[in-house]
């Protein structure tokens, strides 16, 4: 028997409290920048965010769309394992994560050339 889209929610919903921890709704609405009332009716009645806003959940979780759909769990799939790189990165090659960013499709930082020819921002 196929699950209903509202039973989907309810799975989905109830994996978004188990990987909140302490984190109270609200606070995941600011983190991931959704509507904290539009996050709220969706609880309520049961029913999946956008794809969108699923991901926007997943990453202010620290977790993957995977898990909150389905409450599998991949350890070499949680974002906090690639901050460090991205920081490094970021530090030492700008140029380089800049062209990494574009080339998934990401928003690229602005940078600016200063005074003495390097990059910052």
């Amino acid at each position: 028997m196929k699950q209903g889209r509202q039973d989907r929610g309810f799975n989905f919903w109830r994996n978004v409290d188990a990987a909140r921890g302490t984190k109270t709704m609200k606070e995941v609405s600011d983190a991931a920048g959704i509507g904290y009332q539009l996050i709220k009716a969706q609880r309520s009645d049961n029913t999946l965010p956008r794809v969108d806003n699923a991901f926007y959940i997943a990453r202010a979780l620290d977790t993957t769309c995977e898990f909150l759909m389905t409450g599998t769990v991949h350890s070499d799939c949680k974002y906090s394992d690639y901050i460090p790189f991205i920081k490094k990165l970021e530090a030492e090659d700008p140029e380089k994560l800049r062209v990494i960013r574009e080339m998934l499709g990401m928003p690229v930082k602005k940078t600016a050339t200063s005074d003495s020819g390097s990059m910052v921002g």
